[in-house]
This record gives C-alpha cells, sequence and structure tokens, in this order.
C-alpha cells in the first residue's frame, strides 16, 4: 500500500511538471485569419482580466485554470495597467505589476491556452512599452 501511495505521488509529480500544449500549436496571421502553423484558420475564445493594478485579485493561476476549465477557453487577454494615481501601476510598481503578469503567463502556459498580453496605456509611453515586451520576448520567446 506505501509503495502504491509514493508512486501515485511521482506520476501526480510528473503530470504537474510538464505545461499542456495550447490547442493549435503556434499561431500565426495569414491575411484577416489567425491560424495554426498550418494555416488553417482557428477560433479563439476566452475571458479578459481587468487591468492588473485595479483589480488585482484575479491575477493568479486559480483564476487562470477556471477561465480554461469553467469557461471552456483557449485564451486570456492580460491588460497590464500603465499607471495610476490611486493604485499604482508599471510606472509606479515595475516589479508588483511584472510579477502579477508573470503569474497570468505561467498559469496559461500551464493549462495549455494562449495570453495576449496587453500594453494598456492611453498614453503609448512607447520606450517603456518596448522595455517591457523586449523583457517578456526574451522570458517566454522560442
Amino acid at each position: 500500500m506505501n509503495s502504491l501511495f509514493w508512486l501515485f505521488g511521482l506520476i501526480s509529480l510528473a503530470v504537474a511538471t510538464f505545461a499542456l500544449a495550447p490547442p493549435y500549436g503556434q499561431l500565426k496571421t495569414v491575411g484577416a485569419h489567425i491560424t495554426n502553423s498550418a494555416g488553417t484558420p482557428v477560433q479563439l475564445r476566452g475571458l479578459s482580466l481587468f487591468t492588473s493594478h485595479y483589480i488585482p485579485d484575479y491575477w493568479n493561476a486559480t483564476s487562470v485554470n477556471q477561465i480554461k476549465c469553467g469557461w471552456n477557453s483557449n485564451v486570456i487577454r492580460a491588460p497590464l495597467g500603465i499607471s495610476s494615481t490611486c493604485c499604482g501601476g508599471w510606472v509606479e510598481t515595475r516589479d508588483r505589476e511584472y510579477k502579477r503578469m508573470k503569474t497570468v503567463i505561467d498559469a496559461a502556459i500551464d493549462n495549455g491556452i494562449y495570453v495576449i498580453v496587453d500594453w494598456h496605456a492611453f498614453s503609448a509611453q512607447l520606450d517603456l512599452a518596448k522595455g517591457f515586451f523586449a523583457n517578456i520576448s526574451k522570458t517566454y520567446g522560442s
């Protein structure tokens, strides 16, 4: 019985350490369509989180899993809050906001769904955006 317990634990650990593949593999655009790598049009369906600095309570792995499993989603949108006098944002609390974004991206990868990383700014702040996306690309690009 004890060996069955350990076997189950090892299998559970092995399954938990591998991320699921997204449903259509690498996406690309062909004309006006989002397609899989073979060029077949695909449909993404999912939900958006609220901006990271206003309502951060749902920027966690549990919420991402619920969006996938409870709503049958294959994509989640993560709008990064850039600046706010009341709640901070990328400009004021960069480390906090990066951690929130990383949490959602990692959870999306673990759940095998796509994530739309949204630089949610009302003014471009191009230099900040370039730095942010360079970091995200370096961390997650392949």
